[in-house]
């Protein structure tokens, strides 16, 4: 068995990543749901609890951020354990101390270059039954912005630990952040569609082999294909359907953001207090 020598977050770093998480978030709603068009699909399909994995794909350097912020926000802000950790990539975000601190404080799991990286499987093994891990299975951006190929890891990781896995598509993303751009652009249109969490009873129940970890994540792929289908279908629709869809989207995160400024006070007294996160 390979041992991670990944430290879980512990003691006041905890208190430090609530606040860095919480601005992020904060940044991140306003970056891509005011100076953005943001437009959620199946928002209330899945539970957030521990030993959720997400699966969503892939197009550029920031869609952690856009993705963490609108499935466990703002329920991270009231149980922190809810803000997933997710892999990166060691050579863009650990360069350099002070970055990789706030990689740290994000929950980012160092990756090596070349993506494959045992011992961060491991972490995320080790970490999954305790949170939401987020990882892209593709293992790298998509350059054509089709869905692409999924790793054989994703697989082994889903017959390894049996979470709640949920597909996640995003479209729009490579145009807030083109390749080659250094900085975000705004009033551009986003769509993240949340999947159902999909069922691995029938591989579970037989030998987890590589050909079963294979059919995993080609399961998860072949989701994130079906709604990209969807995506285009939607893209027609009449445009009285598009705005009723967004005002009942934008009305679900509102009462979420109520819920959350409501029981804020009493949250930060709990962690200043040294509490469970």
């Amino acid at each position: 068995m390979i041992k991670s020598k990944y430290k879980p977050l512990a003691g006041v770093e905890k208190i430090y990543s609530y606040v860095v998480l919480f601005f992020s978030a904060l940044f991140s709603f306003i970056l891509f749901g005011v100076f953005n068009r943001i437009h959620l699909h199946g928002w209330s399909n899945f539970r957030r609890k521990p030993g959720t994995l997400l699966l969503p794909n892939h197009r550029t350097m920031i869609d952690s951020f856009l993705v963490a912020c609108f499935s466990c926000f703002p329920w991270a802000l009231l149980k922190p354990s809810l803000a997933p950790y997710h892999p990166a990539a060691a050579e863009n975000f650990f360069r350099g101390s002070l970055l990789a601190w706030f990689s740290r404080m994000w929950r980012c799991i160092p990756i090596k270059p070349g993506r494959i990286d045992p011992t961060a499987l491991r972490v995320i093994e080790e970490l999954l039954p305790q949170g939401i891990v987020m990882v892209f299975p593709e293992g790298t951006r998509s350059r054509s912005g089709k869905v692409g190929k999924g790793r054989i890891g994703v697989g082994r990781l889903i017959l390894d630990t049996d979470p709640q896995v949920v597909p996640v598509y995003v479209v729009g993303m490579e145009k807030v952040l083109p390749i080659g751009a250094k900085f975000p652009r705004i009033f551009r249109r986003l769509d993240i569609y949340f999947g159902k969490p999909l069922d691995f009873s029938n591989l579970m129940s037989g030998p987890r082999d590589r050909k079963a970890a294979q059919q995993a994540v080609d399961t998860v792929m072949g989701e994130l294909r079906i709604m990209e289908k969807i995506h285009a279908a939607n893209s027609a629709m009449p445009w009285t359907q598009k705005l009723r869809g967004r005002f009942l989207g934008f009305w679900m995160l509102m009462l979420g953001v109520i819920k959350t400024a409501v029981a804020f006070p009493r949250e930060i007294i709990r962690i200043l207090s040294f509490g469970k996160l």
